[in-house]
């Protein structure tokens, strides 16, 4: 991450990258995060991350992996099934909502299904949608909504694990 005059951008290698604008008054430099209480780290936690949009996938995969979690990450429900079916057992699976084809909801009851002792995230941003509909979000399964801040993210993923 570099630090821009009038917003934050993101680059990773693999991709292009893309820019979060600054918010004066709240967060006046990198610092920002580091000087918040720490969240207390795993100990290597395997987590499943399913999200269909690149630039959050990848940051989200990165603030997750230098925070100590191992990640498996995918764009879709279908890619996450066979790693469920393939790459052994893992402690979490986050999962955005709205997805090509099978949604984060349904990813979500199928494998608990195959792994009842599984962990569940939600992420969306349309959350007025799902909120009040147990057929559509289960009330067990917490929901982080976007946008998010990556110490949001830290102590939902902490909290659910």
């Amino acid at each position: 991450m570099t630090r821009a005059t009038d917003s934050l951008e993101y680059r990773r290698a693999s991709s292009r990258g893309f820019r979060v604008p600054s918010i004066e008054g709240i967060c006046s430099s990198a610092t920002c995060i580091e000087n918040s209480p720490a969240v207390t780290p795993p100990t290597t936690q395997r987590i499943l991350l399913v999200e269909d949009d690149t630039a959050i996938r990848e940051l989200t995969e990165d603030v997750l992996s230098e925070s100590g979690y191992e990640i498996t990450a995918v764009g879709d429900a279908e890619a996450a099934v066979t790693a469920l079916c393939s790459a052994g057992s893992f402690d979490l699976l986050i999962s955005d909502i709205r997805l090509p084809g099978m949604n984060g909801c349904e990813l979500a009851r199928h494998a608990m299904g195959r792994d009842p002792a599984l962990r569940v995230l939600l992420m969306t941003g349309y959350a007025g949608q799902f909120a009040g509909d147990p057929e559509i979000l289960p009330r067990h399964i917490p929901l982080l909504r976007k946008p998010f801040t990556l110490r949001e993210l830290l102590k939902s993923v902490h909290s659910t694990i």
